[in-house]
């Protein structure tokens, strides 16, 4: 157990002793997701606001 980490932590010692492996999560991949998450929104609001100025532009040509 003292090779595989750093710190001998209470939370580590009782995972061990129960069998649970505790996730590790690298700070790369937290902001990876973020950023797609992000991106995503990104482009919905877009979106909507293409569909916004079109029915703007539609109902302005009716009048």
């Amino acid at each position: 157990m003292i090779k595989e980490e750093d710190f001998v932590i209470a939370e580590s010692l009782k995972s061990k002793l129960l069998g649970i492996d505790i996730e590790r999560r690298m700070l790369i991949p937290i902001f990876q997701k973020h950023n797609k998450k992000v991106e995503v929104s990104d482009r919905l609001s877009q979106v909507i606001d293409i569909f916004f100025s079109v029915v703007i532009l539609a109902l302005l040509m009716l009048m």
